[in-house]
C-alpha cells in the first residue's frame, strides 16, 4: 500500500512519469514478473527520475564533504577518493560444497572446470576508514581454500605478482574494474586455460596495440558515484577498447530475441544499453559491452581458427571480458545465475557440450543463488 501511495503522489508531481508507470506494468504482464518486483522496479525508476533529484543529491554530498564524512548513502569514501561498500562476513562452506558437487557433475561429462577469482576493488580487507570493516577478500580466500582438486586462477594474486597499482585497475566511482583491466585479465585467462584446451593463444589478439583505445574524460559516474553524486568523489574517465582488425561474429540472446551478425562493434557493443559517449555523467556506460545482464548468451566467432567452446558462469565482471575472450575461440557461452536457474544452466551445458566450464565471480557477488548449480533432484543424489 505504501509503494502504491508513493507512486500516486509521484504521478501527481510529474506527469512525465505516467508513461513509465504503465510501461512497467505492461512489461510485467508480458514477462510474468511479480507485482512485488514490478513495484520495486517502478519505485527505482521514479527515484532515478524524480524532479530536481540531482540538485538534492549534490547538496547532500556537499554537506558530507564539508564535514569530512566518510559515508554517504551506505557508500564509503577511502582516503584516495575511491568509493566502495562494506561486505559482510560469509560462511563459504556451502558455496564450496556446491561447487565441488558441480565439479563432479562436469567430471562425469568429461568437461574440465576451473574457478577464476575476479579481484575486489580493495586489495585487502583493511583499507576502510577507522570504524568500518569488510570481509570481501577474506570470504574469497576462505572459499578458495575449500575448493580441493579444482583448478583456481586467482587474478588478485597475479595483480600482486606483477606489481600493478591496484586502484588504477578500478574505477573510482564504481565497483567494477576498468575495461583495460578486463583486457589484461582476458590474456591471463587464455594463458591459463590453453594447456587444458590444447590451444596456443594468439599473441596478436593479446596485444593492446592492435586495438583502438578511445578514452572519454570525466564521463563515467559509476554505481557508487550515482548514489552519492559527482560532488562527493568526482567522475571517471572511460576507455572503450575494440579491434583494429577485421572481425565477424554473431551474438544470440534467445530470451531477448537478439540475433546479430557483424563486426565486434556491431554485435558486442551497444546491444542493449543506450549510451551517449558525448554526454557527461553516464551511469550505465559499463554496459557498452553486451548490454544489460541476461540469463544466457552465445557469441560465435566466424573467423576463429579453432572450434573450442568456452562456457562461463559469471557476474557483471565478465561482461567486457566475454567479448575479448570470444576473439580467441569458436564460441563463448555465458550464463548469469542471477537471471537463470540450475535447470537452465544444465540445459545449456548439455546442449553446448563445452570444452571447458569457467566459474568467475567477484567477492561482492557471493550469494546462495550464484553457487546453486544443480537442481535439487540431482544435488541430493
Amino acid at each position: 500500500m505504501t509503494a502504491i501511495l508513493f507512486f500516486i503522489i509521484l504521478l501527481f508531481i510529474s506527469n512525465q512519469n505516467i508513461d513509465m508507470f504503465f510501461d512497467q506494468y505492461k512489461h510485467a504482464k508480458h514477462e510474468n514478473v511479480s507485482i512485488k518486483e514490478t513495484n520495486q522496479n517502478i519505485e527505482k525508476l521514479f527515484a532515478e527520475n524524480f524532479i530536481n533529484k540531482q540538485y538534492y543529491i549534490n547538496l547532500n554530498a556537499d554537506i558530507a564533504n564539508l564535514f569530512n564524512h566518510k559515508e554517504l548513502n551506505r557508500v564509503i569514501k577511502l582516503s584516495n577518493g575511491h568509493l566502495t561498500e562494506a561486505v559482510p562476513k560469509l560462511d563459504t562452506k556451502d558455496y564450496a560444497t556446491n561447487t565441488l558437487k558441480f565439479n563432479e557433475y562436469l567430471d562425469n561429462l568429461n568437461i574440465p572446470f576451473i574457478y577464476i577469482q575476479a579481484p575486489h576493488k580493495l586489495p585487502n580487507d583493511f583499507e576502510l576508514p577507522l570504524g568500518y570493516e569488510t570481509f570481501a577478500n577474506r570470504n574469497a580466500d576462505n572459499l578458495i581454500s575449500q575448493l580441493d582438486d579444482i583448478s583456481v586462477l586467482d587474478l588478485r594474486q597475479l595483480i600482486m605478482a606483477e606489481g600493478l597499482s591496484h586502484y588504477n585497475l578500478f574505477y573510482k566511482t564504481d565497483h567494477h574494474y576498468k575495461i583495460e583491466t578486463a583486457f589484461w585479465a582476458t590474456s591471463k585467462i587464455t594463458d591459463f586455460i590453453s594447456p587444458i584446451l590444447s590451444v596456443i593463444p594468439n599473441s596478436y589478439l593479446q596485444d593492446i596495440n592492435n586495438y583502438h583505445c578511445d578514452t572519454y574524460e570525466n564521463i563515467f559516474l559509476g554505481s557508487r558515484g550515482s548514489r552519492t553524486s559527482e560532488s562527493f568523489a568526482g567522475s571517471d574517465d572511460f576507455t572503450v577498447i575494440y579491434p583494429k582488425f577485421d572481425t565477424y561474429l554473431t551474438i544470440d540472446i534467445p530470451t531477448k530475441n537478439i540475433h546479430k551478425t557483424g563486426s565486434f562493434s556491431e554485435t558486442l557493443m551497444h546491444t542493449q544499453a543506450n549510451i551517449a559517449l558525448n554526454v557527461p555523467h553516464q551511469t550505465n556506460i559499463y554496459e557498452i559491452y553486451l548490454g544489460w545482464d541476461v540469463d544466457y548468451l552465445k557469441i560465435t566467432n566466424h573467423f576463429s581458427v579453432n572450434d573450442k567452446k568456452i562456457f562461463i558462469i559469471r557476474d557483471s565482471f565478465a561482461r567486457p571480458l566475454g567479448p575479448f575472450l570470444s576473439l580467441q575461440y569458436g564460441e563463448v557461452h555465458m550464463v548469469d545465475l542471477r537471471k537463470n536457474t540450475p535447470d537452465g544452466l544444465l540445459t545449456h551445458i548439455n546442449e553446448v557440450n563445452p570444452d571447458i566450464v569457467i566459474l568467475m565471480l567477484c567477492p561482492q557477488t557471493f550469494e546462495d543463488k550464484m553457487f546453486t548449480f544443480l537442481p535439487t533432484n540431482i544435488d541430493k543424489k
